[in-house]
């Protein structure tokens, strides 16, 4: 992921391996920033309330997703049914700089009762790449 040369190309990389290694349907991006691999953070915010909970209190949440929250944040048929939202905080930041969404089909791969910690250390990783072009 450092040795990238733009955003697109974590973004690319970051899918591909998160999919194919953690057998994952989809990962998203939602980001402050105008990019049309991304989705726009603020907007999202505004639109469910999971999303808002996880950018507000900064803390990672697995859940079961909703029909319209699935729809907008992934393309996949049939539609991730579970999943989990992450802050983008890179290490020494106060603010995270987006959210990385995993999705699944499997309503049972994600659940509120499933630890967090070490998706935070994936999400950190991917902060810092994403850091060198924000």
């Amino acid at each position: 992921l450092f040795g990238t040369n733009n955003i697109e190309q974590i973004i690319h990389i970051t899918r591909e391996k998160l999919c194919r290694d953690f057998h994952l349907d989809s990962v998203s991006f939602a980001l402050n920033i105008h990019n049309t691999s991304v989705l726009n953070l603020h907007s999202l915010c505004e639109s469910f309330s999971e999303i808002n909970d996880v950018w507000r209190l900064g803390q990672a949440q697995c859940l079961s997703f909703s029909p319209q929250l699935a729809g907008v944040c992934f393309e996949l048929i049939p539609p991730a049914r579970s999943g989990a939202i992450i802050p983008l905080r890179a290490p020494g930041q106060s603010q995270a700089i987006g959210l990385l969404l995993l999705g699944s089909s499997d309503p049972e791969r994600f659940t509120p009762d499933m630890g967090v910690q070490f998706l935070h250390f994936l999400a950190c990783i991917v902060a810092a790449a994403l850091n060198q072009f924000i």
